[in-house]
Protein backbone atom coordinates (compact mmCIF):
# COMPACT_ATOMS: atom_id res chain seq x y z
CA UNK A 1 0.00 0.00 0.00
CA UNK A 2 1.52 3.83 -0.42
CA UNK A 3 1.55 6.07 2.16
CA UNK A 4 0.10 8.89 -0.01
CA UNK A 5 -2.08 8.85 -3.74
CA UNK A 6 0.08 9.53 -6.51
CA UNK A 7 -2.52 11.85 -8.18
CA UNK A 8 -2.87 14.17 -5.81
CA UNK A 9 1.14 14.67 -5.50
CA UNK A 10 1.15 15.41 -9.36
CA UNK A 11 -1.63 17.74 -9.10
CA UNK A 12 0.16 19.63 -5.81
CA UNK A 13 3.05 19.72 -8.16
CA UNK A 14 1.42 21.06 -11.01
CA UNK A 15 -0.44 24.05 -9.43
CA UNK A 16 2.54 25.17 -6.58
CA UNK A 17 5.88 23.93 -8.10
CA UNK A 18 5.25 25.19 -11.62
CA UNK A 19 3.43 28.29 -10.88
CA UNK A 20 6.46 29.22 -8.62
CA UNK A 21 9.51 28.33 -10.49
CA UNK A 22 9.42 28.87 -13.82
CA UNK A 23 12.88 26.82 -14.08
CA UNK A 24 11.31 23.40 -13.59
CA UNK A 25 8.78 24.37 -16.85
CA UNK A 26 11.90 25.33 -19.23
CA UNK A 27 14.55 22.10 -19.04
CA UNK A 28 16.89 22.59 -21.67
CA UNK A 29 19.72 24.08 -22.99
CA UNK A 30 20.41 27.52 -24.55
CA UNK A 31 21.73 27.95 -28.12
CA UNK A 32 24.58 30.31 -28.68
CA UNK A 33 25.15 32.12 -31.98
CA UNK A 34 27.93 34.60 -32.82
CA UNK A 35 27.32 37.80 -35.03
CA UNK A 36 28.68 41.23 -35.75
CA UNK A 37 30.98 41.27 -33.20
CA UNK A 38 28.35 39.90 -30.11
CA UNK A 39 26.53 36.96 -29.19
CA UNK A 40 23.16 36.12 -29.48
CA UNK A 41 21.51 33.37 -27.36
CA UNK A 42 18.23 31.92 -27.28
CA UNK A 43 16.32 30.14 -24.16
CA UNK A 44 14.45 26.69 -25.21
CA UNK A 45 10.86 28.70 -25.66
CA UNK A 46 12.56 30.94 -28.47
CA UNK A 47 13.22 33.91 -26.37
CA UNK A 48 16.32 35.78 -27.58
CA UNK A 49 18.93 38.07 -25.57
CA UNK A 50 22.41 39.43 -26.51
CA UNK A 51 25.72 39.27 -24.94
CA UNK A 52 29.44 39.99 -24.64
CA UNK A 53 31.48 37.14 -26.33
CA UNK A 54 33.94 36.80 -23.74
CA UNK A 55 30.52 36.01 -21.04
CA UNK A 56 29.98 32.84 -22.84
CA UNK A 57 32.10 30.28 -21.21
CA UNK A 58 30.67 31.61 -17.80
CA UNK A 59 26.87 32.06 -18.91
CA UNK A 60 26.85 28.68 -20.84
CA UNK A 61 26.98 26.74 -17.69
CA UNK A 62 23.92 27.94 -16.83
CA UNK A 63 19.90 27.39 -18.67
CA UNK A 64 18.23 30.68 -18.69
CA UNK A 65 14.99 31.71 -19.07
CA UNK A 66 12.86 35.06 -19.30
CA UNK A 67 10.99 36.41 -17.07
CA UNK A 68 7.57 38.03 -16.77
CA UNK A 69 9.09 41.78 -17.38
CA UNK A 70 11.69 40.62 -19.74
CA UNK A 71 14.69 40.19 -17.48
CA UNK A 72 16.79 36.52 -18.16
CA UNK A 73 17.56 34.43 -14.94
CA UNK A 74 18.62 31.50 -13.83
CA UNK A 75 18.35 28.64 -10.82
CA UNK A 76 21.51 27.60 -9.19
CA UNK A 77 21.37 25.82 -5.63
CA UNK A 78 17.59 27.20 -5.36
CA UNK A 79 18.83 30.63 -5.75
CA UNK A 80 17.60 32.80 -8.05
CA UNK A 81 20.38 34.36 -10.47
CA UNK A 82 19.74 37.26 -12.65
CA UNK A 83 21.63 37.33 -15.67
CA UNK A 84 23.05 40.91 -15.94
CA UNK A 85 24.44 40.62 -12.39
CA UNK A 86 25.93 38.21 -13.23
CA UNK A 87 27.56 39.67 -15.60
CA UNK A 88 28.78 42.99 -14.18
CA UNK A 89 29.85 40.53 -11.52
CA UNK A 90 27.35 42.79 -8.50
CA UNK A 91 26.37 41.16 -5.89
CA UNK A 92 25.47 44.32 -3.51
CA UNK A 93 21.69 44.57 -3.03
CA UNK A 94 21.68 47.93 -2.44
CA UNK A 95 23.14 48.95 -6.38
CA UNK A 96 20.81 48.33 -9.08
CA UNK A 97 21.86 47.43 -12.83
CA UNK A 98 20.94 49.87 -15.31
CA UNK A 99 20.32 48.90 -18.93
CA UNK A 100 21.44 51.65 -20.63
CA UNK A 101 19.27 50.56 -23.95
CA UNK A 102 16.41 50.28 -21.93
CA UNK A 103 16.15 46.72 -23.49
CA UNK A 104 16.22 43.78 -20.49
CA UNK A 105 17.51 41.67 -23.15
CA UNK A 106 20.38 43.36 -24.02
CA UNK A 107 23.19 42.14 -21.32
CA UNK A 108 26.51 43.00 -23.23
CA UNK A 109 28.95 44.84 -20.85
CA UNK A 110 28.74 47.89 -22.63
CA UNK A 111 25.24 48.02 -22.03
CA UNK A 112 25.05 47.71 -18.37
CA UNK A 113 26.21 50.30 -15.81
CA UNK A 114 26.24 49.59 -12.16
CA UNK A 115 24.83 52.90 -10.01
CA UNK A 116 22.15 53.57 -7.10
CA UNK A 117 18.70 53.22 -7.01
CA UNK A 118 18.39 57.19 -6.84
CA UNK A 119 21.01 57.33 -10.30
CA UNK A 120 18.36 54.84 -11.74
CA UNK A 121 15.54 57.17 -11.51
CA UNK A 122 16.90 59.51 -13.55
CA UNK A 123 17.17 57.87 -16.20
CA UNK A 124 13.53 56.80 -16.42
CA UNK A 125 10.94 57.37 -18.71
CA UNK A 126 8.57 60.23 -18.03
CA UNK A 127 5.00 58.68 -17.68
CA UNK A 128 1.91 59.83 -19.28
CA UNK A 129 0.77 61.29 -16.40
CA UNK A 130 3.81 63.41 -15.68
CA UNK A 131 3.47 64.37 -19.03
CA UNK A 132 0.35 65.38 -19.09
CA UNK A 133 0.83 67.79 -15.99
CA UNK A 134 4.20 69.20 -17.98
CA UNK A 135 1.78 70.07 -20.86
CA UNK A 136 -0.91 71.99 -18.47
CA UNK A 137 -3.48 69.36 -19.88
Amino acid sequence: MRPYNSVVVIRWFKSTALQRSSCLARWGSNKYSERDGMLVAYTSKGYKFLLSIEDQPLLSLYTWVRTGRGYFHAKRYGKVIYLHRLVTECEDPKMVIDHLDGDPSNNQRSNLKIMTQAENMLNRKDSVKSQRKNNGR
